[in-house]
């Protein structure tokens, strides 16, 4: 019943790339294709795919993925592939694109993986491309050591930091 509700929570996400794009003088559009990192359920997907040619939506849920496919195939959308990945190396396989948008998905690995997956994906980015992304560059007291974490064996909702200065490098 809230289905409409939580589909245009997803079209104010992407607004807010279109109008930081047109802020920057950057024009983003049906010419383009996007890669998106964590499609999850496909709120955002969705969006996407009005926007470009062609939507690439990877995910590491089965259940997540489930759902974003049942959408898509509701909504008769025809322009988007959905790929699971099981291990980080997969991101490797992305296909190039025109513009990478991936939110709320990257904080949730350590810093590491963070960097490897943006290296990566940046990489992928064509020439007179964008990259949309978000992480956080601080969090109060945060820090991360590779040894400590690999010892833990608590299953939490992870939230990791990269700094800026990391990032920009």
């Amino acid at each position: 019943e809230n289905m409409d509700i939580f589909l245009q929570s997803g079209r104010t996400n992407i607004n807010w790339m279109r109008n930081i794009a047109k802020r920057n003088g950057v024009a983003l559009g049906k010419h383009q294709t996007c890669f998106e990192l964590g499609c999850g359920v496909g709120r955002l997907t969705l969006p996407l795919a009005e926007m470009f040619d062609h939507v690439t939506g990877y995910d590491i849920s089965p259940g997540n993925l489930a759902e974003c496919e049942a959408l898509i195939a509701a909504r008769g959308v025809n322009n988007i592939t959905t790929q699971r990945m099981s291990a980080i190396e997969q991101i490797e396989d992305a296909p190039d694109f025109d513009v990478l948008f991936t939110i709320i998905v990257l904080q949730h690995n350590p810093p590491p993986v963070q960097k490897y997956i943006l290296d990566t994906l940046l990489r992928k980015v064509r020439p007179g491309g964008v990259a949309y992304f978000q992480l956080p560059t601080h969090l109060p007291n945060y820090s991360f050591a590779a040894n400590s974490y690999l010892d833990q064996t608590a299953q939490v909702m992870e939230m990791h930091a990269v700094p800026m200065h990391a990032i920009m490098a």
